[in-house]
Protein backbone atom coordinates (compact mmCIF):
# COMPACT_ATOMS: atom_id res chain seq x y z
CA UNK A 1 0.00 0.00 0.00
CA UNK A 2 1.25 3.48 -0.77
CA UNK A 3 2.11 6.29 1.49
CA UNK A 4 -1.13 8.43 0.30
CA UNK A 5 -3.78 5.35 0.20
CA UNK A 6 -2.21 4.71 3.98
CA UNK A 7 -2.44 8.19 4.60
CA UNK A 8 -6.65 8.09 2.93
CA UNK A 9 -7.26 4.82 5.04
CA UNK A 10 -6.09 6.56 8.15
CA UNK A 11 -7.65 10.08 7.81
CA UNK A 12 -11.39 8.15 6.95
CA UNK A 13 -10.58 6.05 9.95
CA UNK A 14 -9.90 8.44 12.03
CA UNK A 15 -12.67 10.73 10.12
CA UNK A 16 -15.27 8.24 10.86
CA UNK A 17 -14.48 7.63 14.45
CA UNK A 18 -13.89 11.53 15.20
CA UNK A 19 -18.06 11.63 13.63
CA UNK A 20 -19.39 8.79 15.67
CA UNK A 21 -18.47 10.29 18.66
CA UNK A 22 -19.71 13.60 18.15
CA UNK A 23 -23.18 12.22 16.99
CA UNK A 24 -22.81 10.09 19.96
CA UNK A 25 -22.69 12.77 22.57
CA UNK A 26 -25.09 14.82 20.23
CA UNK A 27 -27.19 12.03 20.71
CA UNK A 28 -26.81 11.58 24.48
CA UNK A 29 -27.81 15.24 24.67
CA UNK A 30 -30.43 15.65 22.53
CA UNK A 31 -34.13 16.79 23.88
CA UNK A 32 -36.85 15.28 23.16
CA UNK A 33 -39.88 16.53 20.48
CA UNK A 34 -41.74 18.06 24.12
CA UNK A 35 -39.07 20.28 25.57
CA UNK A 36 -37.91 21.68 21.73
CA UNK A 37 -41.27 22.77 21.17
CA UNK A 38 -41.02 26.76 22.01
CA UNK A 39 -37.52 26.80 20.69
CA UNK A 40 -36.41 28.23 17.04
CA UNK A 41 -34.18 25.06 16.89
CA UNK A 42 -32.79 21.80 18.46
CA UNK A 43 -29.20 23.01 16.88
CA UNK A 44 -28.93 25.79 19.94
CA UNK A 45 -29.07 22.65 22.47
CA UNK A 46 -26.14 21.52 21.53
CA UNK A 47 -24.05 20.39 24.55
CA UNK A 48 -21.41 23.71 24.21
CA UNK A 49 -21.22 23.04 28.32
CA UNK A 50 -20.41 19.44 27.93
CA UNK A 51 -16.05 19.50 27.91
CA UNK A 52 -15.93 16.00 26.72
CA UNK A 53 -18.08 17.40 23.36
CA UNK A 54 -16.35 20.71 23.22
CA UNK A 55 -13.02 18.38 23.25
CA UNK A 56 -14.25 15.89 20.70
CA UNK A 57 -16.02 19.05 18.33
CA UNK A 58 -12.53 20.69 18.25
CA UNK A 59 -10.14 17.91 17.97
CA UNK A 60 -9.51 17.83 14.24
CA UNK A 61 -9.24 21.63 14.50
CA UNK A 62 -6.24 21.15 17.10
CA UNK A 63 -4.58 18.32 14.79
CA UNK A 64 -4.97 20.53 12.26
CA UNK A 65 -3.07 23.46 13.90
CA UNK A 66 -0.38 21.26 15.58
CA UNK A 67 0.44 20.11 11.96
CA UNK A 68 0.84 23.34 11.04
CA UNK A 69 2.76 24.50 13.70
CA UNK A 70 5.20 21.11 12.75
CA UNK A 71 5.51 21.96 9.62
CA UNK A 72 6.69 25.77 10.54
CA UNK A 73 8.59 24.64 13.12
CA UNK A 74 10.26 21.78 10.47
CA UNK A 75 10.52 24.40 7.28
CA UNK A 76 12.38 26.91 10.09
CA UNK A 77 15.06 24.69 11.76
CA UNK A 78 15.75 23.23 8.31
CA UNK A 79 16.76 26.76 6.99
CA UNK A 80 18.72 27.61 9.96
CA UNK A 81 20.82 24.23 9.43
CA UNK A 82 20.81 24.91 5.83
CA UNK A 83 25.06 25.08 5.21
CA UNK A 84 27.05 26.84 1.97
CA UNK A 85 29.37 24.35 0.46
CA UNK A 86 31.39 25.99 -1.06
CA UNK A 87 33.01 23.36 -3.02
CA UNK A 88 29.21 22.30 -4.33
CA UNK A 89 28.97 26.11 -5.56
CA UNK A 90 32.69 25.48 -7.24
CA UNK A 91 31.83 22.42 -9.53
CA UNK A 92 28.36 23.77 -10.12
CA UNK A 93 30.00 26.66 -11.72
CA UNK A 94 32.56 24.49 -13.73
CA UNK A 95 29.54 22.66 -14.70
CA UNK A 96 28.21 25.53 -16.13
CA UNK A 97 30.95 26.37 -17.98
CA UNK A 98 31.67 22.79 -19.23
CA UNK A 99 27.73 23.06 -20.40
CA UNK A 100 27.90 26.84 -22.23
CA UNK A 101 31.19 25.45 -23.86
CA UNK A 102 29.47 22.56 -25.16
CA UNK A 103 26.59 24.60 -26.74
CA UNK A 104 28.76 27.29 -27.98
CA UNK A 105 30.86 24.30 -29.85
CA UNK A 106 27.49 22.59 -30.67
CA UNK A 107 26.60 25.89 -32.75
CA UNK A 108 24.53 28.01 -29.67
CA UNK A 109 24.93 31.48 -30.29
CA UNK A 110 24.60 33.37 -26.66
CA UNK A 111 23.38 36.33 -26.70
CA UNK A 112 24.89 38.05 -23.75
Amino acid sequence: MSRGKKFVALALALGGLWAWALFRLVSRHSLDASQVKDQVSSVQHLPWHDPVFIAVFAAPFLALALFGIYAVVTIVTQVIRFEDKKEAAAELAQDLITARADLQRRGYQFVN
